[in-house]
């Protein structure tokens, strides 16, 4: 199974996939319980492996102490490495990022109130 480019994604969130991917599919053991995979946090790393096992056709239950309110109205990210929001793309979960960010073009070096 491909997630697209090669991401790097988090040593965590990596052993999820890998796991999962061991496991396989609920789908293909028939007259088995079907596998649910427990995620600890909906921080972006646990939201994005729930979505990639979903992918999988693996279910995926997010054990998270906020409500889903405190959740979606925390910015969690500053700034996003051009991996993850080409990734974000990939996975079709980019259009909010694509209407509303800023984009980053440069940086402006200073040094004791001079610029460099």
């Amino acid at each position: 199974m491909s997630f697209g480019r090669g991401y790097g994604l988090g040593r965590r969130a990596l052993l999820g996939v890998v796991a999962a991917l061991v496991v396989g599919p609920q789908s293909a053991r028939a007259g088995e319980t079907p596998l649910k995979i427990g995620i600890i946090g909906a921080g972006p790393a646990g939201l994005f492996l729930a979505h990639l096992l979903g992918r999988a056709g693996i279910e995926a239950v997010i054990l998270e102490s906020r409500t889903r309110e405190e959740v979606e109205g925390t910015i969690r990210a500053g700034v996003l490495e051009q991996w993850v929001v080409d990734l974000m793309r990939d996975l079709g979960l980019a259009a909010r990022l694509d209407q509303n960010a800023d984009f980053h073009t440069g940086i402006t070096l200073q040094w004791q109130g001079a610029r460099l």
